[in-house]
């Protein structure tokens, strides 16, 4: 009888400790979520993203932080999902920044064209 008592008490410890390792490896992939999103809104933040996609970067600072609370309630599913939608929006920001720049730089290529062909517009519309 005692060593059917050790036995299911060593499975139960032994299912205890496997089920803890499951819930910590949930959360493993929402922290790296959280920073690779939280990497993204660096990033476009570094290229001034606020000023040509301010909505997106809106969008994404608000689900970050949701992500971050839903990590800390332990709903790793929710926090990466919203970390993953919160990346993108961040990215979507940085593409938006990226093309505002390269637009200002055609323009004022443009412009340099213009002025050296005295006035003959070469280039078109």
């Amino acid at each position: 009888m005692k060593k059917q008592a050790r036995w299911g008490s060593a499975l139960l410890v032994t299912l205890f400790l496997q089920l803890m390792a499951g819930c910590s490896s949930l959360a493993t992939p929402a922290r790296r979520d959280i920073a690779m999103a939280s990497a993204a809104m660096n990033q476009a933040e570094t290229l001034h993203a606020t000023q040509h996609a301010g909505f997106e970067m809106n969008l994404a600072k608000e689900k970050l932080a949701s992500a971050r609370a839903a990590l800390a309630q332990k709903d790793y599913q929710m926090a990466s999902a919203l970390a993953k939608e919160a990346e993108v929006d961040a990215r979507l920001a940085q593409g938006k920044a990226n093309a505002a720049k390269a637009e200002s730089i055609r323009n004022a290529l443009r412009h340099d064209i213009y002025t050296l062909t005295a006035g003959n517009d070469p280039v078109g519309p």
